[in-house]
């Protein structure tokens, strides 16, 4: 019986001393952690040496045959646990934390994000589902892989767009989807409330190229549609088959790795709220009429081509 409280004291007094360590500790978080390593490795040692013989300096014996064998080994096997268990529970910690500031972060953006349902339903939605994508390059990257990883659907929104964005890379991923079969639904043309917007030459060469792109399918009878249509709002919105949606400021369309300005989007991968996301913008996108986009669509208007 008296072994039985012995050994636990020692398996206690190892597993307490991490969190010890870091309660003693008025630094910085990764200065706790560093003291909270140092309090654990140092009782987890004195018990150690006490098995192996240093116990005789204190009590004048030293242990032998299977209680010595069993103690060392449990000596072992508690420090790394509780070295895992200590630091795997900060990890977590770290996380929750950060998550929650991504949480008050990205209600701050919902008046620019501006989406109705997100808002809605943004208290349901768990922080593992969330992500931010906070850089010109993370932007990029998320735009050309929903293209060719897309098996069903990729639906892009922006308020402009320009041959920054719509170049030739642009165009070969979004080549390869129609090919898969992935029907492409592309949305832009922000303007103020009767503002005539005069179109800048980017500007034009991107709807060439969308032209051609839609001549291409039709031509090629390609297994998916391209469908453009006049968005004249400001929404910002990716999104890849049912799997994530991406909200934010960002323009898809017009903007690249590079921009002056600090944008920031969400990728959201909770399957409810992107399944009728998408669903709502398909179904408006196939009530809404094809339209002429300014003098390059005087005689070629963006349509569906089967």
């Amino acid at each position: 019986m008296k072994a039985i409280i012995w050994l636990s004291v020692i398996a206690f007094s190892i597993f307490i001393a991490f969190r010890i360590g870091s309660k003693f500790s008025s630094g910085s978080k990764k200065e706790k952690k560093k003291i909270a390593r140092r309090t654990g490795i140092a009782v987890a040692g004195f018990w150690l040496l006490w098995t192996l013989g240093a116990s005789t300096l204190f009590v004048g014996y030293a242990l032998d045959g299977t209680l010595f064998l069993f103690q060392l080994i449990l000596i072992i096997v508690i420090f790394l646990f509780s070295y895992r268990n200590f630091f795997k529970e900060e990890k977590y910690k770290d996380t929750i934390i950060q998550k929650d500031i991504e949480i008050n972060d990205l209600k701050k953006d919902l008046h620019r994000i501006d989406n109705e349902r997100l808002s809605k339903m943004l208290n349901n939605i768990a922080l593992k589902y969330l992500k931010t994508i906070d850089t010109g390059t993370g932007h990029r990257d998320i735009l050309l892989n929903s293209l060719n990883k897309a098996q069903t659907n990729v639906i892009i929104l922006s308020g402009w767009s320009t041959s920054y964005s719509v170049d030739n890379h642009f165009r070969y991923f979004l080549k390869g989807a129609l090919k898969r079969g992935v029907n492409v639904y592309l949305g832009y043309g922000y303007r103020k409330s009767n503002e005539e917007k005069v179109k800048g030459e980017r500007e034009i060469k991107a709807e060439k190229t969308l032209i051609e792109l839609q001549d291409w399918s039709s031509k090629v009878k390609s297994k998916g549609k391209l469908i453009v249509r006049e968005y004249p709002n400001h929404s910002k919105f990716l999104s890849c088959d049912y799997k994530y949606a991406v909200c934010g400021s960002f323009n898809w369309l017009s903007n690249r790795e590079f921009t002056k300005n600090a944008e920031r989007s969400w990728k959201i991968s909770f399957e409810n709220f992107v399944k009728k996301e998408v669903e709502g913008i398909i179904s408006d996108f196939e009530n809404r009429p094809p339209n002429r986009r300014g003098f390059i669509n005087k005689f070629v208007p963006f349509s569906d081509y089967p």
